[in-house]
């Protein structure tokens, strides 16, 4: 077995961020209205039995309560840690190779 990988994949494993789960509720057109972080099977069924969608994201984030503040007065818009900005690792990439 190859070390050098094994670590690599260890420290990846420990990189700071998470995936993140997005709710959206289906009767208020489509629109993502909450941004979950490591929210409990239960918490998923519950909100999916009321109507929303449940989607992870593909790849981790990750931001202190201060950055988001931050970059909410920097845009002066309302964000959430799925901003490009907040990206801790790549985990996925997708393509279309037609």
């Amino acid at each position: 077995m190859d070390t050098n990988k094994s670590s690599q994949f260890q420290e990846q494993d420990q990189s700071p961020g998470s995936r993140l789960v997005v709710c959206i509720d289906d009767k208020k057109g489509g629109k993502p209205t909450l941004t979950l972080e490591n929210p409990s099977e239960k918490n998923l069924q519950e909100l999916n039995s009321n109507g929303y969608g449940i989607f992870e994201t593909a790849n981790s984030f990750f931001a202190t309560s201060e950055q988001i503040r931050l970059l909410s007065k920097k845009l002066r818009k309302s964000i959430t840690k799925r901003q490009t900005e907040f990206l801790s690792q790549l985990n996925e990439v997708y393509i279309d190779a037609d």
